[in-house]
């Protein structure tokens, strides 16, 4: 593999495959190995499937197909959007600390809502309809917040 020596064998296959597929080839199986690898490493790092399905030179398409066939293939896909996300959310927190108090807040309504994000329900029952609304602190006049106090609450 001279042209490739640099590449893990896995991205060398994947990129030997690109150069020589077209629509419609069926792939071996070591190149649809080294072709879904290729695809979970781009997809934890960016989060898109589309770039990553054409970094790894296979259609979006394919992608799909692949996760209903190979059910194992679709849980690493789901482990590689959860990196992802995680990934995201440790640059955020790291900005949140450092400059930005409007990011801080959003972090501690996601992480702990019963204390940040408070929620106020009011259930209503109208025979057989019965009807549910959630107003969050802000939303409320002070005149409502008292009733809410005063208010019974609904029986579980």
């Amino acid at each position: 593999m001279p042209a490739y020596s640099k590449l893990s064998p896995e991205d060398a296959a994947a990129k030997k495959f690109r150069s020589s597929s077209g629509p419609g080839k069926k792939l071996q199986k070591r190149e649809r190995l080294a072709a879904m690898n290729h695809f979970l490493r781009a997809y934890a790092t960016t989060g898109l499937r589309y770039k990553a399905s054409h970094e790894a030179g296979v259609s979006s398409k394919t992608i799909r197909d692949w996760e209903v066939k190979y059910p194992n293939f679709a849980d690493r896909v789901q482990d590689c959007e959860l990196i992802f996300i995680e990934g995201m959310e440790v640059i955020g927190i790291r900005r949140a600390k450092r400059k930005s108090d409007a990011l801080m807040i959003t972090f501690l309504k996601a992480y702990h809502p019963k204390k940040y994000n408070p929620k106020l329900e009011a259930k209503l029952d109208v025979g057989a309809a019965s009807v549910t609304v959630i107003f969050s602190p802000d939303e409320l006049s002070d005149r409502d917040t008292e009733a809410s106090t005063r208010a019974p609450k609904p029986k579980s």
